[in-house]
């Protein structure tokens, strides 16, 4: 068999790698379809998260505003609590809320840091994400190029093998002329033969010889060309 023309086993098997490409190509689209959604959601919550914070750190500098006034307050009553003993409970009170209004400072802050730290992790995720997906996009591209080299190479095989076929009948057509031809010789042998009878013996003998050769120069081509549509019939 021809090592350069691909039987049928190779091109069921080109087949069903090109089926496969075609798989993995609607798989890595489906893929980047998906990262296109987790990155805008995760581009909404982050632009959420931000909002969040903004607000977060505005509530914080009106605390501080507020906690800043009630210290002025606080030290005021605590002068007139020298002389205004009846004023002491509401300064404590006073004092109550401003550690509690810094307390409430102090975990805005922490929840502040919190939410940036959330927000670092949200932006290294969204690059992730569209790393992912831009090397998704190239192997598409890989895989488009994989399929187009499959079907060049399919066609070529087709190509090999109409010519095998069309060389294939041309042997046989050559065969079955060179078969009838061999045919004719052979009646016309065995017609020399039967005029031999008559002749004599010399005659005979140079007869038989000349269409003994004859016929065996012609058998020996057509098992040749046998052996060779043979051949071509297997490829």
């Amino acid at each position: 068999m021809d090592p350069g023309v691909p039987h049928e086993g190779g091109l069921h098997t080109q087949q069903q790698e090109a089926m496969v490409l075609q798989v993995l190509v609607q798989e890595a689209q489906q893929e980047i379809g998906n990262l296109r959604a987790e990155l805008y959601s995760v581009g909404r919550l982050a632009e959420e998260r931000r909002q969040a914070l903004d607000a977060m750190t505005a509530a914080r500098d009106q605390l501080a505003a507020v906690a800043h006034q009630l210290d002025g307050q606080a030290q005021h009553l605590h002068q007139q609590l020298l002389t205004l003993p009846q004023l002491q409970q509401e300064l404590q009170a006073l004092q109550e809320l401003h550690q509690r209004l810094q307390k409430e400072s102090q975990l805005q802050l922490q929840a502040r840091r919190i939410l940036e730290s959330e927000l670092a992790d949200e932006r290294h995720g969204r690059s992730i994400a569209e790393e992912a997906r831009a090397k998704a996009e190239a192997d598409r591209g890989r895989l488009a190029l994989s399929r187009d080299d499959l079907a060049a190479q399919l066609r070529v095989a087709q190509q090999k093998a109409a010519d095998a076929e069309e060389e294939q009948l041309r042997a046989e057509e050559v065969a079955a002329g060179l078969s009838q031809e061999l045919g004719v010789l052979q009646a016309q042998l065995a017609q020399v033969g039967a005029a031999d009878g008559s002749n004599s013996a010399s005659g005979r003998g140079q007869g038989a010889a000349a269409a003994a050769a004859t016929a065996g120069d012609t058998a020996v081509l057509v098992t040749e060309l046998e052996a060779q549509a043979a051949r071509t019939a297997v490829l």
